[in-house]
């Protein structure tokens, strides 16, 4: 709680802070991103394997806050792509420590992280093409879930493998849906604003994606 929860509050307090300023949240992620990352390298150098965990979740919270700086330069909507990654470190850490609360609570937060995204919207021509909110932020959400699904599977505890099971099934086809998902509305999106009239390329665009997203899984 100390750990996670304090630096997501206080950036929450900080957004509050610079509403309304450009890329003052983006420079803000960065600065949290990089002071993470030297208290982690720290740490491991000057008390080494003692403090491994703190040192790793130091890191895994700099890659958290280097993750949603891209998203946060191209769209506002930093709140759902953060809950995801978020969620997805609880989960590393739970399994790590064999705490169930942590998995519990990052695999809520992977849930809760998409319902949020949906209830936003999709914002039409949102910046670059795929480097923009809709797309970065569908798919830290899709590759969070991936990632949590993985952890779960992985970790063998005899009194919670079928609940795990379950959870692992659930995030993985969570994770596919918005992987599919977020593809198909980027393909919408884009097919319509450059051509009004060309429906009718869609569907070879998403097979065209699909074959991509197959091979490179």
């Amino acid at each position: 709680t100390l750990v996670f929860g304090t630096p997501i509050i206080v950036f929450a307090l900080q957004a509050a802070l610079v509403e309304g300023i450009t890329d003052a949240l983006a420079i803000s992620a960065a600065v949290v991103a990089v002071f993470y990352a030297l208290i982690a390298a720290w740490l491991w150098r000057s008390r080494g394997e003692p403090l491994r965990l703190l040192s790793e979740s130091f890191m895994a919270l700099a890659v958290v806050f280097a993750t949603i700086t891209i998203p946060l330069l191209f769209d506002a909507r930093w709140t759902a792509a953060a809950w995801a990654v978020e969620g997805a470190a609880l989960v590393w850490v739970g399994t790590r420590q064999g705490r169930q609360l942590a998995k519990l609570a990052g695999t809520v937060l992977v849930f809760i992280s998409g319902v949020a995204f949906i209830d936003d919207g999709w914002h039409r021509d949102a910046g670059l093409v795929v480097l923009n909110g809709n797309v970065l932020g569908g798919l830290l959400i899709s590759l969070s879930a991936f990632f949590t699904s993985r952890k779960l599977e992985s970790f063998d505890n005899p009194n919670f493998r079928a609940a795990q099971k379950l959870a692992s099934m659930t995030l993985f086809i969570w994770g596919m849906l918005w992987w599919l998902g977020t593809g198909w509305m980027e393909i919408i999106d884009r097919v319509i604003f450059i051509d009004p009239a060309g429906y009718h390329n869609r569907g070879p665009l998403f097979l065209l994606f699909l074959s991509l997203s197959a091979g490179v899984s």
